[in-house]
């Protein structure tokens, strides 16, 4: 049983997931450049050999147990699927911010400061180190996060940052859930070179930082034609975009995200089924 505590700060929705002993097939300890040990869980893929591979990262406050009723979604469609810690960005910050006297502008810090961001690639880094020649021969990779994990996903895909961190586009594809637009860390151009399929996710009670959930739009207004998908689920909030749950929104996030996932691997096809309550754009 997944117990959930949230946070609300200032509309904006920060979620810790609590998992029982057991919820993953495997934990792992990855050796991180730095020294330190990246924490991940793997979900293996039903039924599949050779499957393909998603990596998803939680958002600020978490850990590699969140995110688990997603995992478990894309790993019964076969997707051998990895969720990372990121400890720099977990827990313990997000109780430093719940302890400071402003904790918007502590919450703003702790994920907009170059050092957590590169932190979080090293993770990623770490992961795909671990897999190898796994890794090189999938049929087809993708990145996947929620929130903080959005932002790692798009840095990682090319989009060009104000705080000096860039990825390496190791992926074939990306998912980015309750996305970041233009702001504290990302630039209105952004995301104008990215060269793989991106899906963005968000919904209409989805609060950023810089404000209302249209202010997240200009970044898939920005990505390039021909590969780009939006779904905007009505009456999804923060919380609900990393398909925790059995709210109807969340279920429906988890069941975009699978869709997408199927589209890719049978065909490379990015046209998602309608759904009642989302609005679906591509381009």
């Amino acid at each position: 049983m997944i117990r959930h505590i949230a946070t609300k700060l200032s509309g904006l929705i920060l979620l810790i997931a609590l998992a029982t002993p057991g919820l993953a097939q495997n934990a792992l300890s990855l050796p991180r450049a730095d020294g330190a040990k990246t924490p991940a869980l793997h979900y293996p893929a039903k039924g599949a050999a050779n499957a393909p591979i998603l990596v998803l990262s939680h958002g600020f406050g978490g850990s590699e147990k969140g995110l688990a009723d997603l995992a478990r979604d894309t790993a019964a469609a076969g997707f051998e699927t990895y969720v990372l810690g990121h400890a720099e960005s977990g827990r313990a910050a997000l109780g430093a911010v719940m302890a400071a006297d402003d904790r918007m502008a502590a919450l703003t810090k702790g994920v907009t400061t170059p050092r957590p961001n590169q932190l979080r690639l090293m993770d990623l880094t770490a992961l795909i180190d671990h897999l190898g020649p796994r890794f090189d021969t999938a049929p087809l990779r993708v990145l996947g996060g929620h929130s903080m994990g959005a932002q790692l996903t798009m840095i990682e895909a090319g989009a060009k940052t104000k705080i000096n961190v860039a990825g390496q586009n190791r992926f074939d594809a990306y998912i980015a859930l309750s996305f970041q637009g233009p702001g504290h860390v990302f630039t209105k151009d952004a995301w104008a070179g990215i060269t793989a399929p991106v899906l963005m996710l968000t919904g209409t009670l989805d609060r950023a930082l810089t404000g209302a959930w249209t202010t997240r739009l200009p970044a898939y207004e920005n990505l390039p034609n021909g590969q780009a998908t939006l779904a905007v689920i009505q009456n999804a909030r923060h919380r609900d975009l990393s398909g925790k749950g059995k709210g109807l929104p969340a279920v429906t996030s988890r069941a975009i995200v699978v869709d997408y996932l199927a589209q890719l691997r049978s065909d490379g096809n990015q046209k998602l089924t309608g759904r009642a309550g989302v609005e679906i754009t591509t381009k």
